[in-house]
């Protein structure tokens, strides 16, 4: 996997984390654009085969369902979903939750408003059964939906393995109705005629792959570390001046956990 091979590499050369994320952030978006540039000019035929399936189920009851579904991935209720979860945060005094949930949503979305202004991939034709503005690729729904409670799934999960309660049924039931939200969301922005499925998929795509990234990265920088030094140390029981710093910048983003303080 390619970000699994980019972290590898990375971890051999000793890159700070945070230099790691940029350069991640970066290459997605030159990933982002290359992919979007070669959908648009291509045209590819399946984009017009599975959305032409998709809306042959039209019908007035599924429509109103589809359009309660496109509804919860809007930006009304992403941005009321986040503040009201960065400020329960907040009361609890859990910045490191804070500080991974807000890379994951604005990461995500600066990339995603970023690709549409560079790819200017247009609508597709046909009839919207709700209005749409801007470009098309790629799919804002689907992408911000995917970072923002991908991200709200990780740490859900993450609070329950440290109050201790690791049911395998519940953990399971969380991650498939989590996954189930976004992919309805992704779906009805098809449904609804105002996204491709290869834009619902490319936002699937990048906002995952972000999200993978950055939770790696986030919370196991343990993993870039070894007996308290960074893998690779000049020697058993040295640290030297680099290595130090390194390790400073590390620092600078603890593991993600639950900090019930």
């Amino acid at each position: 996997m390619l970000t699994t091979r980019f972290i590898q590499i990375a971890r051999r050369s000793q890159i700070p984390a945070v230099a790691l994320l940029v350069a991640g952030w970066l290459l997605l978006l030159l990933a982002g654009y290359v992919a979007g540039r070669l959908v648009t000019d291509a045209a590819p035929a399946w984009d017009a085969r599975i959305g032409a399936a998709i809306h042959g189920t039209r019908g007035t009851p599924l429509t109103h369902a589809m359009q309660a579904i496109s509804a919860l991935g809007s930006p009304v209720v992403l941005d009321t979903v986040f503040i009201s979860v960065i400020t329960f945060l907040l009361v609890q005094r859990r910045v490191q939750d804070v500080r991974f949930l807000a890379l994951a949503s604005s990461g995500a979305v600066l990339l995603e408003r970023l690709l549409k202004q560079l790819v200017d991939r247009p609508r597709p034709a046909g009839t919207h059964l709700v209005s749409a503005h801007g470009p098309s690729w790629p799919s804002g729904h689907a992408s911000s939906t995917l970072a923002l409670y991908g991200a709200l799934l990780i740490l859900a999960l993450a609070d329950r393995r440290e109050r201790g309660h690791e049911s395998r049924r519940v953990l399971r039931a969380l991650i498939a109705a989590g996954a189930a939200l976004v992919v309805l969301i992704g779906l009805s922005r098809i449904y609804l005629g105002v996204h491709n499925p290869s834009d619902v998929t490319a936002g699937w795509i990048i906002s995952g792959t972000w999200l993978t990234m950055l939770t790696v990265i986030t919370r196991h920088p343990q993993r870039w570390c070894r007996k308290g030094r960074l893998t690779g140390a000049e020697g058993p029981g040295t640290t030297s001046p680099g290595q130090r710093q390194r390790n400073a910048h590390l620092a600078a983003f603890p593991p993600i956990v639950p900090s019930h303080t």
